[in-house]
């Protein structure tokens, strides 16, 4: 199983975005965690889509 330790190239960008706007780390690390948990969701949303007939 996967430890996640690396960023993927969309949690770079995310952070990129956040440094060339001059947010604080906090903003970013808000915004990161907020599209991590929504992908996730997402994710989820489609599995249980593709379980209904």
């Amino acid at each position: 199983m996967a430890n996640n330790k690396h960023l993927t190239l969309s949690d770079r960008i995310i952070i990129e975005k956040g440094l060339n706007n001059n947010s604080s780390r906090k903003s970013i690390a808000d915004t990161w965690y907020y599209v991590k948990k929504m992908d996730k969701l997402n994710r989820e949303f489609v599995h249980l889509v593709n379980l209904v007939p």
